[in-house]
């Protein structure tokens, strides 16, 4: 039954948050079938279901599928006769991502943009999680600035709602090492590998950045030590499927 739908997607979440991203995407393959069948398409569960499998498809690179579940929820979800407002969830989240990993920079600031503007009415800690990924988006245009703006603002709303110690604070720690050329880079590293931590795509994500530090001062040692714990983490999680650590 449709309980058996939602069984699923908890699992989904579960295994998208330790990034075993192609775990999390099996299970919410299997919820979205579940719900379909008993909720039908057009039901508002199955749409959240289908902006979950899109959020996990993404992040394995399966951006063509992603994007289609994105339309239909988008669809179902937003109110009737206001094209122009924004779904029940934040799929503009999700498309941000997408168009980042393809590169669409100028098209990733939008939806980062409408995304925020969503955010700012919801919880800080995925007000934080949304300025993670538009710093990223501002590492890459080359923004130091903006881009250290965007991630002090996200770690500091982890720090002040009680989540000092996540993954992903300490995921924009590093970011902002990386924006700063300083210390915090390798600083988050280390913390990642603490024992009794999962490597996720965090981890697989900072180091590359640090092997490219290193490179950069000339460490051909650390480097090499860098990218390839980098390498083995994405292998690991299976982020970004062919795309590898190209982010």
């Amino acid at each position: 039954n449709a309980d058996i739908a939602m069984d699923y997607g908890n699992l989904g979440t579960g295994l998208y948050n330790l990034s075993r991203f192609g775990e999390s995407r099996d299970a919410f393959a299997q919820a979205l079938a579940v719900a379909r069948a008993h909720l039908g398409p057009q039901h508002a569960r199955t749409a959240f279901l289908e902006c979950s499998l899109a959020a996990a498809l993404t992040q394995l690179a399966q951006f063509d599928a992603a994007s289609a579940l994105l339309d239909h929820a988008d669809a179902v979800l937003r109110p009737a006769g206001a094209n122009a407002a924004p779904s029940a969830v934040n799929t503009d989240h999700i498309r941000t991502a997408i168009d980042y990993y393809r590169g669409d920079y100028t098209r990733a600031v939008q939806h980062s943009d409408a995304a925020l503007a969503q955010m700012r009415g919801a919880s800080p800690v995925s007000v934080a999680g949304g300025l993670i990924l538009r710093g990223r988006i501002e590492l890459a245009l080359g923004n130091s600035d903006a881009a250290q703006s965007r991630l002090s603002e996200s770690e500091a709303l982890f720090i002040a709602n009680g989540r000092a110690d996540h993954a992903q604070r300490w995921y924009a720690h590093g970011l902002l090492g990386a924006a700063a050329a300083d210390a915090r880079l390798d600083d988050a590293v280390r913390e990642l590998q603490q024992p009794g931590r999962h490597a996720g795509f965090e981890l697989a994500d900072l180091s590359a950045r640090a092997g490219t530090a290193a490179r950069g001062r000339g460490d051909g040692v650390a480097a090499l030590a860098a990218h390839r714990r980098a390498a083995a983490v994405q292998q690991q999680t299976g982020w970004l499927g062919a795309l590898g650590l190209a982010q």
